[in-house]
């Protein structure tokens, strides 16, 4: 017996100078929590060794092994506490005996050292983990990556998953704080999934969390197209069938469900709010708590669409790294309110690893929801899909109507005054830029949170994403940039691909103006450049290295005139050519010496794909060149105009007022459930009977309303005829703030229905709607132009309603409409628009109206998202046109091309009412005052007569 002992005690002393040791068995294994493991396992060891008994008990035949106390082996028949846990891997002879002991083992130096790590302020950073002794951080294998989503293959295996037990109550029990991060602890054997082209069944070990510092960066550990998310969740599981320590060394042992988090107002908040109760209990590391809440798995994951999702082999992303993980990556991520700061960790996520010749592959329904393709693709014809075959590639766009690049020729440019100035934000941070990384296709320099752009004609605030490089051969006369002027290629172009703020990536992929992408030219210089990035050496396909220089965006950009630029909507120039971009080249170049030569490709660009025909109408780009006239292609360049606001034009184009399937009473359903079926949405019938007199309606200020210059552009939208106004504004008349003028717009009925007609006004008085209404569109100037902050305010934006009606004494009048129906003949299209040269004003248009008599109520946009965000002001006197000028508007414009029909009726119905306050009129008072005198003089008469 004495000897056998020394022999299993030799092998466990071998086990210990070999490989993995019994740290290993946790994924993810943190420095605190191996420490405490190391400390159990040399507790049970020295008991095994004293106690006669036990030793006996381990050398039985048929055992089970308790994996959750200190205490001996566990016969098949024990039904003690601290057995309860134990139900797997028992077996005849030698084989529990070995696992057990490797279990026990002594760790080597180097997995020792695997435990001594951390994200920021210790030696071992991120950064250092491959050179931790015994770890496999520094493999080919290793995770976090970047998941290019168009670059993912469909692997129509990856089917649904199966979710067992995720809807369980209690099966989370308890939280602990490990030093690295939170992990909550789930029931053993209880909490499985299995099918998503998995191997086999997984339980559910642990889940854990990943975040930044919310101020400088986010902190999710994957990224998706370059984007990092705030946070992230990872559900840890183990293979069933194997030991925790077997899961580790197993290629597939583990499988890991990441799931990308999101901040928002109307996301998962009870079940994160249950959670992050405990974080007060958690604020030092190796704190634990039981978790007392009914919480479930499927409860923190919410509504996630958990059939879109990315695939891809990797390893642990905490030392000891073991490359033993099934990654899942899902595509939609979780929206809960902001982490609280309560666990006095930050940052603990690691950055990005290379792929090194992995592939991340898509599931069919990822593929359909705009992530990943079917073939890779090329520039060059070594593969079989390069430019000329982009079309034929599934789920891509770019067979479109509305392509990018595009040859632009500036003489045919129309000048356009809303493009006024941009406002960058961050781009002066030098600590903005996060890595850069070769995508096998480009150089591509990924950004911290916190960088946006906005103006510029931009209807939106956009988040910068990412910039990346095109360029031609590796010559001296090298040409690569996808855009050209007057057919002239300049060397190389540099994208900032930028996302709209209020739109995920996938939701702006599908969104008409979802991306806004500014292009700048580089060209060769031999004097002084533009100060440029230094790519290392061997800046490999699929590789990333961290950006170390404080080098910040206007950096990169010099001294280029940022005023001066041409506009046009397209498309992404790579694959999936999503027609979602608003495209902004910029017309002087960045001046560089010459670009560095460490990247193994050539010729990132695509041919310009202006010669191919297309539509000039319309949206249609694509003939820029052969068109007589940029205008109805959309392209257009910039003034001296130094102010520019954003049309509130906040809805896509699925919805419309002519198609029952797409018209105003389906709008809740289809375009925004949130708000248009709301409790304070417009427009209302006005009962003057009813509206209660507010002697606080005082008169309005307005500024610039007689400003003959103010009309600077006028546009179909597709849906009205839009004005766009310059340095006006307006306040008083009980507003809480001034307002900026944005625009105005006008709602008309069908002057060819019936005998009379059918008028369109969208408010009504007492009943009654009128032929036409104006609607003036102000922006609360505290939020200097920005819509996204406009629409978040409950008063962010005031309209002024003008009801117009029918002057029948008369014809092409008044002479100022008069001047501006003469544009409607030129802008008969969706999308034409035209610059406003006649003299006309605010004052002119609105001639024979009292601003100081007027109706009041808090309502909403008329049109979607019908954001509940409106101070409602409608005018009690009419404005009064010709019937010849209100049967223009219904008898010339379009809603689309030259095919598409007329834009009529182009009112919503009428809305639930609203409390409606009036002003109180000086004449009303007045008549009320002479009736008072007349009836006290008349009754006056009545006594003296009676006298």
């Amino acid at each position: 017996m004495r000897g056998l002992f020394l022999g299993v005690l030799l092998a466990a002393l071998l086990c210990s100078l070999q490989g993995p040791t019994a740290a290993q068995e946790v994924p993810a294994a943190h420095g605190q929590e191996m420490r405490v493991i190391l400390l159990r396992k040399r507790k049970i060891l020295n008991q095994l060794m004293k106690t006669k008994q036990c030793w006996r008990k381990l050398l039985r035949s048929r055992l089970k092994r308790c994996d959750h106390c200190d205490s001996c082996p566990c016969e098949e028949s024990d039904t003690s506490d601290h057995c309860q846990h134990c139900q797997e891997h028992w077996d005849i002879g030698r084989k529990p005996i070995f696992q057990f002991l490797v279990r026990l083992t002594f760790p080597t130096p180097g997995v020792k050292a695997a435990g001594d790590w951390c994200y920021t302020g210790c030696h071992n950073t991120p950064d250092q983990w491959s050179q931790i002794p015994g770890a496999f951080c520094g493999g080919h294998r290793q995770s976090p990556v970047d998941i290019d989503s168009s670059s993912a293959v469909t692997e129509p295996k990856l089917h649904n998953f199966i979710f067992t037990n995720f809807t369980a109550r209690h099966a989370l029990t308890t939280l602990e704080n490990n030093g690295h991060t939170v992990k909550g602890k789930v029931v053993d054997s209880q909490v499985e999934v299995s099918g998503g082209g998995l191997s086999g069944s997984y339980s559910v070990l642990q889940f854990h969390l990943h975040w930044g510092d919310t101020v400088e960066h986010p902190g999710s550990e994957h990224t998706l197209d370059g984007q990092r998310y705030p946070m992230e969740m990872h559900i840890v599981c183990a293979k069933k069938g194997l030991m925790k320590s077997e899961a580790v060394m197993d290629p597939e042992g583990l499988t890991v469900l990441a799931f990308l988090i999101v901040a928002t107002d109307e996301g998962v908040q009870k079940p994160w709010q249950d959670l992050t109760s405990y974080l007060d209990d958690l604020t030092a590391p190796a704190s634990k708590v039981n978790v007392s809440h009914n919480l479930s798995i499927e409860d923190l994951l919410g509504d996630v669409d958990r059939t879109k999702f990315y695939r891809y082999m990797g390893s642990l992303t905490t030392p000891p790294c073991n490359e033993t993980v099934v990654w899942t990556v899902f595509q939609q991520p979780i929206q809960i309110k902001l982490f609280p700061a309560k666990t006095s960790i930050s940052n603990v996520y690691r950055p990005t690893q290379g792929l090194v010749g992995r592939h991340v592959y898509a599931s069919p329904s990822a593929t359909a929801g705009g992530g990943g393709q079917e073939h890779a693709w090329c520039y060059d014809n070594h593969c079989d899909s390069y430019p000329e075959r982009w079309h034929l590639l599934p789920e891509a766009f770019c067979g479109g109507e509305r392509q990018s690049p595009v040859n632009i020729v500036p003489e045919d440019a129309v000048e356009d005054p809303a493009l006024g100035l941009f406002t960058f934000t961050n781009f002066d941070n030098r600590k903005a830029m996060d890595y850069v990384t070769n995508t096998g296709h480009t150089v591509k320099l990924v950004l911290k949170a916190g960088v946006e752009v906005s103006g510029g004609g931009l209807d939106h605030v956009y988040s910068t994403l990412q910039l990346h490089f095109h360029w031609g051969i590796d010559s001296d006369d090298s040409q690569g940039s996808e855009h050209t002027v007057d057919s002239v290629r300049y060397p190389m172009e540099m994208h900032i691909v930028n996302q709209r703020k209020d739109l995920s990536l996938e939701e702006a992929k599908k969104t008409d103006d979802g991306l806004a992408v500014l292009g700048f030219f580089i060209e060769a210089v031999d004097g002084e450049e533009t100060k440029s990035l230094r790519l290392k050496n061997g800046v490999t396909e699929s590789s990333n290295a961290s950006i170390h220089e404080d080098m910040s965006l206007s950096d990169l950009l010099g001294d280029v005139d940022l005023s001066s630029f041409y506009r046009y909507k397209g498309s992404l120039t790579t694959p999936t050519c999503n027609e979602a971009v608003v495209w902004t080249i910029f017309k002087e170049p960045i001046r560089l010496r010459a670009f560095p030569r460490e990247v193994g490709y050539e010729r990132p660009h695509s041919p310009p794909l202006w010669p191919r025909p297309a539509p000039c109408g319309g949206r249609g780009i694509l003939a820029v060149a052969l068109c007589s006239q940029l205008r109805p292609c959309g392209l257009s360049a910039p003034t001296d105009s130094k102010s520019s606001f954003a049309a509130v034009e906040v809805a896509n184009s699925t919805w419309c007022y002519h198609d029952p399937s797409c018209g105003p009473a389906v709008w809740p359903t289809i375009v925004s459930p949130q708000f248009c079926n709301g409790s304070r949405q417009s427009p209302i019938n006005i009962n003057t009977e009813t509206a209660t007199k507010n002697s606080d309606l005082t008169s309005f200020a307005f500024k610039n309303f007689d400003n003959k210059s103010a009309l600077t552009l006028i546009k179909n939208t597709g849906h009205t005829v839009q004005v766009q106004l310059q340095d006006v504004s307006v306040s008083g008349g009980n507003l809480s703030a001034g307002y900026n003028s944005l625009q105005f717009h006008l709602h008309w009925g069908n002057s060819t229905s019936g005998v009379a007609g059918t008028p369109g006004s969208e408010h009504s008085i007492n009943g009654m709607r009128y032929p036409m209404e104006m609607h003036i569109v102000n922006i609360k100037e505290t939020h200097n132009g920005n819509v996204t902050l406009a629409l978040e305010d409950p008063e962010g934006l005031a309209a002024l309603g003008f009801l117009i009606e029918e002057d029948s004494s008369s014809t092409s009048s008044p002479a100022s409409w008069e001047k501006l129906a003469s544009y409607l003949m030129n802008i008969t299209l969706e999308d034409d628009k035209l610059p406003i040269n006649a003299s006309i004003s605010l004052d002119e248009l609105l001639t024979g109206v009292d601003r100081t008599k007027y109706y009041r109520y808090m309502g909403s946009l008329t049109t979607p998202q019908c954001n509940e965000v409106v101070v409602w002001t409608v005018f009690k006197d009419t404005i009064k046109l010709s019937k010849d000028l209100i049967d223009l508007f219904s008898t010339t414009v379009r809603i689309g091309n030259s095919s598409s029909i007329l834009m009529t009726n182009t009112f919503r119905t009428i809305q639930p009412a609203q409390n409606v306050s009036a002003t109180v009129d000086s004449s009303s008072s007045g008549l009320s005052f002479n009736l008072m005198s007349l009836k006290m003089v008349l009754a006056g008469l009545v006594v003296f007569k009676a006298l």
